[in-house]
């Protein structure tokens, strides 16, 4: 790989002293087939040396120590406020996620070689800078805070663990009477459970409410103090045994030494947890150089790194791997002919598989400390008296996007934490926004129409641009079925499903063609059918139509042979005989035909007879039938023979002359007689019976006479 390096020397701008102004500068680099063009931001140049720098992610600022006071800048380097006290020194500073920002620094009293420690005093103030309560402590001389989730803040000194709320109440005091140790600073987990390291090779651990829970030994070692935590709670720590040997372990909370790994003492540099990974910066065990390495769940390295310098502070990592280190200018043995060109302090980059892949030169003294990335393409430096904000000049990688539709009025998706996200149609801009802490952004825009593309990059507070993302804006309007409606047909009717069916979309026009009928209809067959009517457009909107089809029977049967009769009186009559039904579904239903009425036969009269018959599907025929009963015999005489008689005999026409009748029975009475005899004269004489029944029945009877 060296023998593919590359050497650039970039040109600088000379820093001029002017304590709390912000300058701009290029930077040298020696680069190593890298896309990296790092530059510096700003840089404030302080009055006194700085102690220490801490960045506050959440809020984008940076708030950094000297002897005398602290100071907080914002992510351009605008110094906004300060805080300092004649008599105070060694400030330390931690800000919880609400943004109040946590002050310990000594109370002191300088004397002629030093200071004497008089106490510890606790700030809280807000991001304006506006106090919101201090404490005054005399029985502390420890200004190391630390906090947990809760902001409950935690300061140990000697062999005592003071424990305050987040108003600087006392909550409890952990101590060792009689044991002389003196406790580093603590741990907590999530569960608010306490891990101490101490001078004496042992870690104490304290329940939330200040009990000691267990004293874990690690033998034969001296300050063990805790490096971080694992994804699984394991502890990371670093102890010294007696030959001066520095020795990293990994602890799980109930005391398992699960691996461990020693290194020399010198530029021993505190553990980096990125996830389960842990990455160490040591001295090489000949101690002519220093190295980094990374370790997962044992002694043995994933990889290591030689480092030709002196190391000052590191690893610095952010959340895509790369990795910082801080060096000085105390060469050691050079190990290749690029190294003796970085004659000032060198900031060193790798990436996550430890391989070097830039260095930056930013100037002439003699040690550079790398702090923490600001973001991911922007860390924070310092040298003795100069705070400088370097971006590597890497452009952000590309926002991921969520799907935005037709009906959307925001922009959503993933990106670096603190970068501007730009949404863009063309070259108009449509809405901007910032990232979240927690890599999450949403840009408010108009509603866009569906099949417009967006371009949506991220920047950065360099303004390096990241390259864009486009999307389409999704079409999620359905597709619209027409004609589609409940339908009643009659049993044998023809039914086509798609005669009126129509469909139509606001982007892909008329889709009729493209439609799907799942079910069918039996037109001969009474019943209830379902068709399912499903279209897609080309977006993937879907509709999806259930369409009810009945098939009914509304013809009525038909009676046959149920007409009106007249039949005489006394014959046998049968109101089934010669009637007939028939339906177009059921077939012959004569055997259903309902009757209803009677017949006399032996009355006369007018008789109704009702016939009804229903098919299954309750239709029903009714036929009304009238049935008369009449009288056409005539009445019988009887007796009314031709006769002969004697003359000037008597002779009565009547006599021996009856009348019957079916119905009315004896007419004798009823006879009428026209004609007449006269017995005195001989001839033939004619005589006319005539009888009549009530039903008007005639009967006429003609006799001859003879007189002789």
């Amino acid at each position: 790989m060296r023998k593919h390096l590359i050497i650039t020397v970039v040109s600088f701008i000379t820093f001029f002293y002017w304590a709390g102004n912000v300058f701009a500068a290029d930077v040298g680099t020696y680069m190593v087939s890298s896309n990296f063009h790092p530059y510096i931001n700003w840089s404030i140049v302080t009055a006194e040396d700085i102690k220490s720098t801490y960045v506050d992610k959440h809020n984008n600022n940076i708030i950094y120590t000297t002897k005398n006071g602290i100071f907080l800048i914002d992510k351009n380097g605008n110094r906004k406020w300060s805080f300092s006290k004649p008599n105070l020194t060694e400030f330390n500073v931690i800000v919880s996620t609400s943004g109040t920002i946590y002050v310990g620094a000594k109370e002191v009293k300088f004397v002629s070689n030093g200071y004497d420690v008089l106490g510890t005093n606790l700030y809280a103030f807000s991001q304006k800078g506006e106090l919101k309560w201090e404490r005054n402590l005399k029985s502390i001389n420890s200004s190391s805070l630390v906090i947990d989730k809760n902001e409950t803040i935690y300061i140990t000194s000697n062999s005592n663990l003071y424990v305050f709320d987040k108003d600087g109440n006392d909550k409890w005091v952990f101590t060792q009477e009689g044991i002389t140790i003196s406790f580093k600073i603590p741990n907590i987990d999530n569960e608010g459970t306490i891990f101490i390291g101490t001078d004496s090779g042992k870690l104490f651990v304290i329940y939330p409410n200040g009990i000691l829970k267990t004293i874990i030994n690690l033998g034969d070692y001296q300050n063990v103090s805790i490096l971080g935590t694992t994804n699984n709670g394991d502890l990371v720590v670093n102890g010294v045994s007696k030959a001066s040997i520095h020795y990293i372990f990994e602890v799980s909370k109930e005391g398992e030494i699960k691996w461990k790994d020693w290194f020399y003492e010198n530029r021993l540099g505190a553990s980096l947890i990125d996830g389960d990974l842990k990455y160490i910066r040591h001295s090489y065990y000949n101690r002519n150089y220093d190295m980094v390495s990374c370790y997962l769940n044992s002694n043995e390295p994933i990889w290591e790194r030689i480092l030709p310098f002196n190391t000052t502070s590191g690893p610095v990592i952010n959340t895509k791997g790369i990795i910082l280190i801080g060096s000085s200018t105390e060469n050691r043995k050079n190990i290749d002919l690029l190294y003796k060109y970085l004659d000032g302090y060198t900031i060193h980059i790798l990436n996550k598989d430890g391989e070097l892949i830039q260095h930056i030169k930013i100037g002439d003294e003699t040690k550079i400390f790398v702090r923490e990335f600001l973001n991911d393409n922007t860390f924070i430096a310092h040298s003795a008296r100069t705070i400088y904000s370097i971006n590597l000049g890497v452009a952000p990688e590309q926002p991921i996007l969520n799907e935005v539709s037709d009906k959307d009025t925001i922009v959503t998706g993933k990106a670096e934490q603190s970068l501007t996200i730009n949404v863009k149609v063309g070259t108009s801009v449509l809405g901007t926004s910032t990232v979240s802490t927690d890599g999450i952004f949403t840009v408010t825009i108009p509603k866009q129409k569906a099949g417009t593309k967006l371009n949506v990059t991220a920047i950065d507070d360099s303004g390096n641009s990241s390259k864009a993302t486009e999307v389409t804006v999704k079409d999620t309007e359905k597709p619209i079925i027409n004609g589609v409606v409940n339908k009643t047909i009659k049993v044998g009717e023809v039914f086509d499903a798609l005669d009126g069916v129509t469909v139509t979309d606001n982007l892909d026009g008329d889709i009729t063609s493209k439609i799907i009928v799942t079910g069918n209809v039996d037109n001969k067959k009474l019943g209830k059918y379902l068709l399912t009517y499903k279209i897609t457009d080309n977006s993937g909107n879907t509709t999806s139509v259930i369409r009810k089809i009945t098939v009914i029977d509304n013809v009525k049967p038909t009676i046959s042979g149920a007409t009106n009769k007249a039949i005489n009186i006394n014959t046998q009559f049968n109101p089934k005989t010669g009637v007939t039904a028939k339906d177009n579904v059921d077939g012959d239903l004569t055997r259903a035909i309902n009757i209803t009425g009677t017949v006399n036969i032996r009355k006369k009269g007018t008789y109704k007879l009702i016939y009804t018959v229903s098919d299954k599907s309750r239709n029903v025929t009714t036929v009304t039938r009238k049935i008369t009963i009449f009288d056409n015999i005539k009445p019988i005489i009887s007796g009314a023979k031709n006769k002969t008689i004697k003359l000037k005999t008597k002779f009565n026409p009547k006599t021996g002359v009856s009348a019957k009748d079916n119905l009315d029975g004896n007419l004798t009475d009823k006879i009428k007689v026209t004609g007449s005899v006269n017995t005195k004269k001989k001839g033939k004489y004619k005589i006319i019976y005539t009888v009549s029944d009530k039903s008007g029945n005639k009967t006429v009877v003609t006799r001859i006479i003879i007189v002789k």
